[in-house]
């Protein structure tokens, strides 16, 4: 199991406005900590992410880069819409190249579905690509069983939200663990839910910062969460180390998941994700932890 830096953040959209030395420093922090795993999207920041890693991780060549594609920007309406279609992809990638300043993608994920894109067209498309050179792997991002089944061959990476509140993703996890997928966790923290730092009820997040959309953010679902923050807040005093470091620690222990997409808006907390991975949980712990959101809804 190995950890992985989530630049969602650096495109400076979705975790508010961030700076470009603040991005590059936190690259620059991932890196001196063997951190050498980074991943990213086409959509975060309209392509900022991509930008940014490009700058700070040119001619560099131990490291991998995870990027997706299939989430599109409509400039007119201003929202999103998705396109797998082979012709989609091809635009995607070379636009991820360029922004990425590389030659080929190491792990390239269809972001999400679009609903009515054959996959067999997908992934006659991205093999053409690896022939060519231009991608190493593939895989996808918050897909359902039964649409993996059909190119369980085919596929080698999954990617899938998991953590101690958002469990149900852990059948297709194990199902891409048993067929030897690189399988990568992200939303660990839920969005910084777990890490304890902010009160449901007077927190306010501004700008384009998503999460004051988000369901688990709401003022009015506080008393949903509170019983299980208890506990990991209780469990994290006691271990004296941090509820973040806890909630990290928690997914290291899970044996169907190989890779830890954690999220970081700043040097400082880079080297606070790394220090999860020496925390050690006896059964009983994670046990606790399992069931500490179980009667959240």
């Amino acid at each position: 199991m190995h950890l992985c830096l989530g630049c969602v953040a650096l495109g400076g959209y979705d975790y508010g406005a961030l700076d470009e030395k603040t991005c590059l420093d936190t690259v620059y922090a991932a890196l001196d900590n063997n951190i050498t795993h980074f991943d990213t999207a086409n959509i975060y920041g309209l392509g900022r992410s991509e930008e940014i890693l490009g700058l700070a991780l040119q001619n560099r060549n131990e490291i991998i880069i995870t990027t997706k594609f299939g989430v599109c920007w409509d400039h007119n309406q201003k929202t999103t819409y998705k396109d797998i279609s082979s012709k989609g992809i091809r635009c995607a990638l070379e636009g991820s190249l360029k922004r990425l300043k590389r030659d080929t993608i190491d792990q390239y994920l269809i972001h999400w579905h679009d609903g009515k894109t054959n996959l067999s067209e997908v992934v006659e498309t991205l093999d053409k690509l690896k022939d060519e050179g231009k991608i190493k792997a593939y895989g996808c991002s918050n897909f359902k069983e039964e649409h993996m089944s059909p190119f369980v061959n085919k596929f080698s990476i999954i990617q899938m939200p998991y953590n101690m509140i958002q469990k149900e993703t852990e059948p297709i996890l194990r199902f891409c663990a048993k067929n030897n997928y690189e399988t990568m966790a992200y939303n660990i923290l839920e969005r910084g839910l777990l890490t304890g730092k902010y009160d449901l009820r007077t927190v306010k997040f501004l700008g384009t910062d998503t999460r004051q959309h988000s369901f688990f953010f709401d003022k009015n679902k506080e008393r949903f969460f509170k019983t299980g923050l208890d506990t990991l807040r209780l469990l994290a005093k006691d271990k004296k180390v941090t509820m973040a470091n806890l909630a990290i620690a928690y997914v290291t222990h899970k044996s169907f998941i190989s890779c830890l997409v954690v999220g970081a808006k700043s040097r400082e907390q880079v080297l606070e994700n790394t220090k999860a991975l020496q925390i050690r949980l006896t059964k009983e712990e994670c046990l606790l932890l399992d069931n500490a959101f179980n009667n959240t809804f």
